[in-house]
């Protein structure tokens, strides 16, 4: 493997713990499951909309939220691998050149908890983040994603500190992190 791309990651730890101190305390965890416990069907039907930005079509946010039709213990397991598994050895220990792409405006995973972070743990990484753009913005900004993807392929050290380039929901701005 010659590089890796990051898409939205809900990487590196997002649970509260004494070496993460800026996590998502247990209680928000918890509170969460027993909504989801309780009516999980309900609980998706009043959070789909955050997940997306204003401009998303009525038709994005269903199909949206029938990615999240599953059952309750897939759902809770999966929650609790993402909140509670702590990926921050292995990412140091990534050697290839990473390019990392995030929206601003990601509720699910907030950039503060997972996306700097991230881009900080691996050594070689480039930061990509759109302004405006939720956790789905493949789904939004589908053509320029799959631009970035395809661009990777090419990636260098050289490009990883690149000029920042204007903040829009086209156009991403380089995060150098030292």
């Amino acid at each position: 493997m010659a590089r890796i791309v990051l898409l939205a990651p809900t990487t590196p730890m997002l649970l509260k713990t004494d070496d993460n101190p800026n996590g998502a305390p247990r209680p928000a965890f918890e509170a969460l499951w027993a909504q989801w416990k309780q009516d999980y069907p309900k609980w998706i039907a009043g959070n789909v909309a955050p997940f997306f930005i204003p401009e998303s079509s009525p038709a994005m946010m269903r199909w949206g939220a029938n990615l999240l039709q599953t059952s309750v213990a897939i759902a809770l397991a999966c929650c609790r691998a993402i909140g509670e598994v702590d990926f921050r050895a292995e990412m140091r220990r990534i050697e290839i050149p990473a390019l990392l792409i995030r929206g601003d405006c990601d509720r699910s995973a907030p950039i503060e908890l997972k996306g700097k972070p991230s881009a900080e743990l691996i050594p070689r990484c480039r930061f990509l983040v759109y302004d405006g753009a939720p956790h789905g913005l493949r789904l939004r900004e589908r053509r320029e994603a799959a631009t970035r993807l395809y661009a990777a392929t090419s990636y260098s050290s050289e490009a990883a500190s690149s000029a920042s380039v204007p903040r829009s929901l086209s156009r991403p701005v380089t995060l150098t992190i030292e």
